[in-house]
């Protein structure tokens, strides 16, 4: 690890309403940090019958719960870290929707010999069981 990263964590405890957590770190309720927005109801269609019953959420009391929370600078240098991948990630998704258009549109005429290629060098095409 990076020294500069590594100086983000702390190396002690404080004492909390939580118990013991990393120093520097505080405690929040999660409505400091979040809003809960409404959602909507699952169509009565689209739900299945059975004997577990699926609470909701009160939403008030999920805002009182305590949550540990680092320096924004340790969220930061998250960020910067994790920035990459989702880069990569959404690169990825990219091109394995282009290569599956790609697919969808050459398979049929393959199939069909309507769209022809040759062998590559030095590629056989007799078919060997093996």
């Amino acid at each position: 690890m990076e020294p500069e990263i590594a100086a983000l964590f702390p190396d002690s405890f404080a004492a909390s309403e939580l118990g013991p957590i990393p120093a520097g770190w505080v405690v929040k309720p999660l409505g400091a940090l979040v809003e809960l927005a409404y959602g909507k109801g699952l169509k009565a269609d689209q739900r299945q019958t059975g004997s577990v019953p699926v609470p909701g959420l009160n939403r008030n009391l999920a805002y009182l719960n305590k949550q540990v929370t680092p320096p924004i600078s340790l969220v930061a240098c998250f960020g910067e870290q994790v920035q990459s991948l989702f880069t990569r990630r959404h690169g990825l998704e990219e091109e394995s929707r282009t290569l599956a258009s790609l697919r969808d549109a050459l398979l049929p005429k393959l199939v069909s010999g309507e769209l022809r290629i040759e062998a590559p060098q030095g590629f056989s095409t007799e078919f060997h069981d093996g």
